[in-house]
């Protein structure tokens, strides 16, 4: 049987002058789902990446009466929920409460009356949209994403010189 050749794996750079530009979009593409598509350029993309992000993010806070992010009471799902960037930071500043007191209950089996009845379907759902967004993140840090819009950007450059 003839050896077969390992495929090349060819290095792609972020170019130098592009590298500001580069951490700007990832610091905005966390900061605001969708940001750093938008920046790119793909701005339809950027706004339905947006606003299904954000839209299942702050479902699942209604769904939880906004009690679905607490980074003192759900500190392994806030490293999930962070990664919608300032949602997160605002949900937590502002309904996030301090979790209570560790005391001595009557009854430690019962189920909490004051809880939401789908506060755990609201931290899935705000989980999730973390977790969406850091796969948008990842699209954003590939330097792949960022050599084919500067083609696109080219073809249509050429297309606008040569009308023909």
């Amino acid at each position: 049987m003839p050896k077969r050749k390992k495929p090349k794996i060819e290095s792609v750079k972020i170019p130098p002058g592009k590298r500001k530009e580069y951490m700007i979009a990832l610091v905005a593409s966390w900061a605001v789902p969708g940001a750093g598509h938008w920046q790119l350029g793909y701005r339809m993309r950027g706004l339905v990446l947006a606003l299904t992000v954000l839209g299942i993010f702050w479902f699942g806070q209604v769904l939880a009466d906004c009690r679905a992010v607490n980074r003192s009471i759900h500190p392994i799902f806030y490293c999930a929920q962070v990664g919608t960037g300032f949602s997160t930071v605002l949900s937590n500043e502002f309904w996030g409460v301090a979790a209570p007191s560790a005391g001595p209950r009557d009854l430690p089996s019962r189920v909490d009356d004051t809880l939401p009845p789908y506060l755990s379907t609201g931290i899935l759902y705000t989980s999730i949209a973390g977790l969406l967004n850091m796969l948008l993140i990842l699209h954003v840090a590939d330097p792949r994403t960022w050599m084919l819009r500067a083609a696109e950007e080219r073809d249509q450059r050429e297309r606008q010189s040569n009308p023909a």
